[in-house]
């Protein structure tokens, strides 16, 4: 008899963890399918569109808006502008991929840096595709500067950092290189 009590709780417990599943299911759900989809922080915070919340008083604070251009709302439209926009973007997004796919073994600076660019110009892609804008939610408070995001930074860090890698390194990287082709060779 006590084997078929037991038989009974593990049922149970099957029932249990696939109702609770089905629940959890549910809930996902209903967390990405709120607010345009919108998987950024401003949808997190359930900041409205043109409302802020503080941040960092006097620094920064959450600033939600749609931006349907590129940088500074160059090319801000719809139709012809958001397809060349978007092509633009495509097209630099595979030239990053071949040049690291290219040049991986030149320096971790060089490939950390191309690929924050990537990893952020991905991020404004899916965002741009999916809703037809790129979700911006970082507005500073002690300059006047567009409102912004994660994947903003990301392509500005990564560019600085390229820019790093190609005054500071780049030359000794290339010797590096050279004369390891001619140790090669010889």
């Amino acid at each position: 008899e006590k084997s078929g009590e037991n038989n009974t709780t593990q049922e149970d417990n099957t029932q249990s963890t696939a109702a609770v599943t089905e629940v959890e299911a549910v809930d996902t759900t209903n967390m990405f399918t709120d607010r345009d989809m919108e998987g950024t922080y401003s949808g997190a915070l359930n900041i409205e569109l043109s409302d802020s919340r503080p941040f960092i008083d006097g620094f920064m604070k959450f600033y939600h808006t749609r931006n349907t251009g590129g940088g500074w709302s160059i090319l801000n439209g719809g139709g012809s502008e958001r397809v060349i926009l978007i092509t633009v973007s495509l097209l630099a997004m595979a030239a990053v991929v071949y040049v690291l796919a290219t040049n991986y073994h030149r320096h971790p600076l060089m490939n950390i840096a191309l690929a924050m660019v990537l990893g952020g110009g991905v991020g404004n892609m899916i965002d741009r595709i999916r809703l037809e804008y790129v979700v911006d939610f970082l507005r500073t408070e002690f300059i006047e500067f567009p409102t912004f995001n994660i994947a903003d930074c990301f392509i500005t860090v990564g560019a600085v950092l390229l820019v790093v890698y190609i005054l500071f390194y780049d030359a000794k990287v290339e010797k590096r290189i050279l004369a390891e082709k001619q140790a090669n060779e010889a």
